[in-house]
């Protein structure tokens, strides 16, 4: 979380570069198989390899586009860290994002493989992410099977490039 908020408050670095940054320590901190196994239930295991790894590609995508539209309203918050819990393999850690008006909590819930820990899921003011996209996912893959998901994301992660102005 520092990293991240030192980042944005890097004045020396171009919106591009920062978004290079907080795109680089996204990767390094969040599992997105594991994400995208929880979100997809049961579909997982339906869907075929080339579905799997076309679906990782594009949530990632999906959630660093709508993460760095959130970026761009940045406008000096600050965070505070909370609580952490740790119980075995999986762990939680309590933040809250100060601004003007409100104190945001957000939590991460994270789950150890080997040595490190990666995030699996973030709870902003009790709100799931995980949670969100399962349902709506879920609905969608109903109507319109696997592979109209992957259509969808698709043109959902495209509309968010094209909001994403490579300003310096």
């Amino acid at each position: 979380m520092d990293d991240v908020v030192g980042t944005l408050n890097d004045k020396g670095l171009t919106s591009a570069e920062r978004r290079d940054r907080v795109s680089a320590i996204v990767d390094e901190t969040f599992d997105f198989q594991a994400m995208s196994q929880v979100v997809l239930a049961a579909n997982w295991r339906k869907a075929s390899t080339n579905q799997r790894a076309r679906f990782i590609e594009l949530f990632r995508e999906l959630l660093e586009n709508t993460y760095f539209s959130a970026l761009d309203s940045y406008s000096g918050q600050t965070a505070r860290l909370g609580r952490e819990r740790v119980k075995g393999k999986r762990a939680q850690v309590q933040t809250f994002v100060i601004t003007s008006n409100a104190e945001i909590p957000v939590s991460y819930k994270l789950r150890q493989k080997q040595d490190d820990w990666f995030v699996y899921d973030v709870v902003v003011d009790g709100v799931s992410l995980i949670s969100n996209y399962r349902t709506s996912f879920r609905n969608l893959i109903k109507q319109k099977g696997m592979d109209g998901l992957l259509e969808q994301l698709k043109q959902k992660v495209a509309r968010l490039r094209l909001k994403q102005t490579p300003a310096q």
